[in-house]
């Protein structure tokens, strides 16, 4: 009995023993047929697209499985987002320069990666369009030396369809990236701003570079085609009296017709092309009746006290002070191109279609006792030929004759209108003055053409309403003055612009013309 006992109990404990080997082995051969490797994450939920009205934010999410932990990195067009690495990303607040972008999230883990399909953000304004009008509300038409800064920022005004302010939108400047030029703050021709909740953009400072000229800036609201521009100028210096310092200074005389005339007319295509680009003196009057006192202003600072009763029939010799003697003490040089004079250094009277009196430095002392100043006084076909040859004097003098000048009827005709007097007078310029403007010398130069007086019948201060218009790169370009000025004005400004101290005559004291350069 008790070794039957003993065989059984035997038994169990071999039977335990067999069952637990069977165990242990399983556990070493590898994980249950049920169970499976970790993989990359599997995206649930990819984010949706989003619309918002800027500036509101706008929120992508995503929903992923896979092996904890669960990594998330959001990218914008392909870019990595920094700071961007939850199941969810809000954006900063939107502008229209975020309408389209694309977004995407990487989801990984230590089994691989997944990428979401992308998801696009659409933005609008609260008109539901990008803005219709962008407009030039500060830093317009200014001149700053050349390496300097320009006194104003630059300022623009972005407005919805709607009329009201577009906050967030991105506004880029663009400076000419040769020639005459300027750099922001970040030393480049080019800076992006963003419209303020008033619909403002404002640039960082703004230098002129080392190129003496007029040109433009741009600025453009990114994604659309609204632009406006600034009119900026670079001078190479002020001569402390806040007119540009120029290298070259011209002035051509047309004669006896007033600004109803000839502002405006047809028959003037090229001298109204002209005024319309540059800058034009709308109230300008000569000072007297007949000619040559006008002449006189322009060039000595008087006029009928010289000329007295005389007028046109005046002979004498000039002594009081005048351009050529102001010239010649600053060390500068100048010449009087006179059509159709017979000779170099010619002081003598009429000639053909020549006027002396269209040439008042031929009056004066300081030609008429000088051979080095006389020969000063050449034949216009000299003109051309200093253009070519780089030697254009500091001081021209331009006098057509009387056949080109709208003096007399043109060449071949006996009788005519005034209408031909002034279109033969265009075509004059056109052919011999656009090639002056178009010439590297005059990059720095400034050209005044003005009309002696008016008809007799208008003697509103003294000589007639009379076109007077200014012609540089570095005048406002499309400006119309309202102030009074007349032709001492002139000799002032062409005195002033090439830093000559000496204002002869009445121009001391005559209005400075430093309006249609600021």
């Amino acid at each position: 009995m008790q070794s039957k006992f003993i065989e059984g109990f035997a038994f169990a404990i071999a039977m335990a023993a067999a069952l637990f080997a069977n165990v242990i082995i399983a556990s070493c051969g590898g994980a249950s047929s049920s169970s499976s490797s970790p993989g990359p994450p599997a995206i649930t939920s990819q984010p949706q697209n989003q619309t918002v009205t800027a500036p509101a934010s706008a929120t992508f999410s995503v929903t992923a499985t896979g092996s904890a932990p669960l990594n998330y990195q959001w990218k914008k067009d392909g870019n990595v987002i920094p700071g961007a690495t939850s199941a969810t990303y809000t954006t900063p607040a939107t502008s229209m320069t975020d309408d389209g972008a694309k977004f995407i999230a990487v989801v990984s883990n230590s089994a691989g990666s997944t990428t979401t399909a992308a998801a696009v953000l659409t933005v609008s304004t609260s008109s539901g369009s990008g803005p219709i009008s962008l407009s030039t509300t500060g830093g317009d038409r200014q001149t700053a030396v050349v390496m300097t800064a320009f006194p104003s920022l630059l300022q623009v005004t972005a407005k919805d369809s709607s009329g009201d302010p577009a906050p967030n939108e991105s506004v880029t400047f663009t400076a000419p990236s040769s020639g005459a030029s300027a750099s922001f703050a970040n030393g480049s021709q080019s800076l992006t701003a963003t419209t303020n909740a008033s619909g403002v953009a404002t640039s960082t400072a703004l230098t002129a570079n080392s190129t003496a000229g007029s040109y433009m800036v741009t600025a453009t609201v990114s994604g659309s085609t609204v632009s406006t521009t600034f009119n900026l100028t670079n001078v190479l210096s002020s001569g402390g009296s806040g007119i540009p310092e120029f290298s070259h200074v011209f002035i051509v005389v047309e004669e006896n017709h007033s600004f109803s005339d000839v502002i405006g007319n047809a028959s003037m295509p090229y001298l109204n092309s002209l005024a319309s680009a540059n800058s034009l003196a709308t109230q300008y009057y000569a000072d007297a009746h007949p000619s040559l006192p006008n002449y006189f202003e322009l060039t000595v600072g008087e006029g009928t006290s010289i000329t007295g009763t005389l007028g046109d029939s005046y002979n004498g010799t000039v002594s009081q002070d005048n351009v050529v003697r102001a010239l010649a003490a600053a060390g500068k040089s100048w010449k009087s191109y006179a059509e159709s004079l017979p000779a170099i250094g010619y002081l003598g009277g009429d000639s053909g279609p020549y006027l002396r009196r269209h040439n008042p430095v031929v009056y004066f002392s300081d030609v008429q006792q000088s051979s080095t100043q006389s020969n000063n006084v050449v034949p216009f076909s000299q003109l051309a030929t200093d253009i070519a040859n780089s030697s254009l004097p500091d001081y021209a003098f331009i006098a057509p004759n009387a056949n080109d000048d709208a003096h007399d009827c043109p060449v071949g005709l006996s009788t005519c209108t005034d209408d031909q007097k002034l279109a033969a007078a265009d075509q004059w310029l056109s052919a011999n003055i656009d090639p002056l403007l178009s010439s590297a010398a005059f990059k720095n130069s400034l050209l005044i053409i003005v009309f002696d007086e008016a008809e007799d019948t208008d003697a509103t201060h003294g000589g007639g309403h009379v076109p007077a218009i200014l012609v540089s790169p570095l005048a406002k370009q499309g400006y119309q003055s309202t102030t009074l000025y007349q032709h001492e004005s002139v000799l002032r400004l062409m005195m002033e612009a090439l830093s000559v101290p000496d204002l002869p005559g009445s121009a001391a004291s005559a209005p400075d013309m430093t309006e249609f350069f600021q």
